[in-house]
């Protein structure tokens, strides 16, 4: 399988140590608009021809999938060019900044049957694939709440993220911090409670460390029927917690995705409910501590890391292709992500705009 990849930044090495593991998957094209950049990539993956012309590599290395690893602006044009070749096209996040290119690329690539798919990675963490068993299989009952918590450590004053200014896409694309970090706990959230008829109630705040016109807090309340869902996104609060909570009418999902680790609690009606909470804080403990040390090793030896669910992505996307199958990650899943993160963004806005 002829592979091509758009853009040499920092992710783009993730993408192609992903690639690195399929067999059959070889790396033929890399384009950067700074061609030192494609070149130094390319030493990772066969020194494969690096091109600083996008349609030029498209063109002449005609590959069957395109890794989309540019600033957000550029993914809908890029996709959109790609797609009109007939090439398969997976997106780094934000797919898109909005909803309408979101559906415009979708109605494309089935014009021109060719697959595509936005790399929401923490969907396929081995973790979070194991509690989607848990919670298919009905063992939590009946959904009643989700709480997605993600804080991002900005770094020092000197950090990309908190020049302000900076270079770096994130200050130059709508929504800010929002769009770089809310597609994973927001398709996450939405992958659990549905996409069926969301409605949003958003707040946002700026207490400093963001440039003025963006925010550093979000909060926002998803309901879709009778389940709720609590989304936050902190790039304040310390320390960087992340994970994702799951309330069902039988058992408690509790998901910390930076230490890989859940546990799953519930009330036994054997016992009195304080001996089973006490039993549930021991149990929890328990798992939290044997976690941390099995993962702890692994992680210092290269062996687990945070992208083992991007690389899992890649390779049921390439699955997909090969056997004509629909992608691992669902239209309705995308699109809502991208209309999701958008409404939030405006029903910020509109509330700041109310205030002054």
């Amino acid at each position: 399988m002829r592979i091509c990849i758009s853009g040499a930044g920092e992710i783009s090495l993730v993408h192609v140590k992903g690639i690195n593991q399929i067999q059959n998957a070889e790396v033929v094209g890399i384009c950067d608009k700074y061609l030192t950049r494609a070149e130094m990539l390319g030493e990772n993956c066969g020194n494969p021809k690096p091109f600083n012309d996008f349609e030029k590599m498209l063109d002449e290395q005609k590959p069957a999938v395109l890794h989309i690893c540019t600033p957000p602006l550029l993914h809908y044009e890029q996709a959109k060019i790609a797609i009109d070749r007939g090439v398969n096209v997976i997106v780094e996040k934000p797919f898109t900044t909005n909803e309408k290119e979101a559906r415009e690329l979708y109605a494309l690539a089935k014009e021109n049957g060719v697959k595509i798919c936005p790399m929401y990675n923490l969907l396929y963490d081995k973790a979070m694939s194991e509690i989607s068993a848990i919670i298919k299989a009905g063992e939590i009952g009946n959904i009643v709440n989700v709480e997605s918590y993600y804080g991002f450590n900005l770094g020092g004053d000197r950090s990309k993220y908190n020049l302000k200014g900076s270079t770096h896409w994130v200050f130059k694309t709508p929504g800010g911090h929002l769009q770089n970090i809310g597609p994973h706990i927001l398709s996450s959230m939405l992958a659990i409670i549905g996409t069926d008829n969301l409605t949003y109630n958003s707040i946002a705040v700026n207490s400093g460390s963001a440039p003025e016109g963006l925010y550093d807090e979000y909060r926002s309340v998803v309901v879709n029927g009778n389940i709720t869902g609590y989304f936050t996104l902190s790039l304040n609060a310390q320390p960087y917690f992340n994970y994702i909570n799951i309330y069902g009418t039988k058992k408690t999902v509790l998901y910390d995705i930076s230490n890989w680790s859940y546990v799953v609690q519930s009330l036994s009606q054997k016992v009195p409910n304080a001996i089973a909470r006490a039993w549930n804080n021991i149990r929890t403990g328990t798992k939290i501590v044997g976690a941390t040390l099995i993962s702890c090793p692994l992680f210092l030896t290269g062996k687990l890391t945070h992208f083992t669910g991007m690389w899992e992505l890649i390779r049921l996307f390439y699955e997909c292709v090969e056997n004509d199958t629909p992608p691992p990650i669902s239209e309705e899943l995308s699109i809502s992500t991208v209309a999701g993160l958008e409404t939030i963004d405006r029903q910020t806005r509109q509330l700041s705009e109310n205030r002054l």
